[in-house]
């Protein structure tokens, strides 16, 4: 036989099924924020260093060099998470200094426009890992060279992912915090709810098995009045039933008790002792004849 489940646990059950789909979605929103958030921090760092090295880059005897200051990198310094890659090239796209296959931007690269720079900001995947990386376009004006230089800043996403990580923790655990605050908040207030029906349960139970009195409504809530008056009812009918039951009985057993009447012989015997009691009235005329 299938137990019935309870009405508490089911409610909870319920509210705890919710309360987790919107922890998960709220935790997946919260990454993606905090990891946009990221990406906004970081990426102002990544354009400050290519403006350092940029701002490196100059012409001698008719070619650029680039005089990469290690301030330009110390800004990840602290990160020991990360690694920073960068590389410069020339008008030509030939190799002056960094690392060589730096990733370039992928065909339709947007430039930024959060900053007044000529920078595209997009992720790639170097030497096996995953890199954000920001192409900063440098102008280069001179008598015999007339084009733009490239300088290219990446660094390994492990910073940003810890990050976003790190706030969807933190918004986790607080939404945790107030999903068991909830389900408490709902357990006892299901208890405090319950309690009207603990009370009906009690006195429908206490009552002897004869007494189909109407159960009284001002002792349980107005939603509950329509169960009550529904088990008023109920009794009401049961007890006509009960009623109309004993009538029948009543009625059958006097219908089946047999009359009596006299015999000749009872009769004769009845007029003999008149006549022998001292006294008694001699036989009437009525008595005779029920007896001829």
């Amino acid at each position: 036989m299938h137990k019935p489940s309870s009405l508490r646990w089911r409610l909870l059950w319920n509210l705890a099924l919710l309360l987790v789909v919107l922890m998960v979605a709220s935790g997946l929103s919260a990454y993606w924020n905090g990891r946009e958030a990221a990406d906004t921090a970081y990426d102002r760092t990544l354009l400050a260093s290519a403006r350092t090295i940029a701002a490196g880059v100059s012409q001698r005897d008719g070619t650029l060099s680039a005089d990469v200051p290690y301030v330009a990198l110390d800004t990840f310094a602290y990160d020991s998470a990360g690694r920073i890659f960068y590389l410069v090239n020339d008008i030509h796209q030939n190799l002056i200094s960094g690392y060589e296959n730096l990733p370039a931007p992928p065909p339709g690269t947007p430039r930024t426009d959060d900053y007044p720079a000529l920078a595209r900001f997009y992720n790639a995947t170097y030497r096996g890992q995953n890199v954000r990386v920001v192409s900063l376009l440098k102008p280069v004006s001179e008598p015999n060279m007339n084009g733009m230089a490239e300088i290219r800043v990446a660094e390994t996403d492990e910073a940003r992912v810890s990050m976003a990580r790190s706030l969807a923790a933190d918004t986790l655990l607080r939404l945790g915090m107030l999903a068991v605050g909830a389900l408490l908040l709902v357990w006892f207030a299901v208890s405090a709810a319950l309690r009207p029906l603990e009370r009906l349960r009690t006195a429908v139970e206490e009552r002897q098995s004869d007494d189909l009195r109407p159960l009284p409504l001002v002792e349980v809530q107005r939603e509950l009045w329509p169960l009550v008056r529904a088990l008023n009812h109920f009794t009401e009918r049961l007890r006509g039933q009960f009623e109309r039951q004993a009538q029948f009985i009543a009625d059958a057993a006097m219908s089946c008790v047999p009359r009596w009447q006299p015999s000749r012989r009872d009769l004769s015997l009845a007029c003999g002792r008149a006549n022998l009691t001292p006294g008694a009235a001699p036989w009437k005329p009525p008595l005779r004849a029920l007896i001829a």
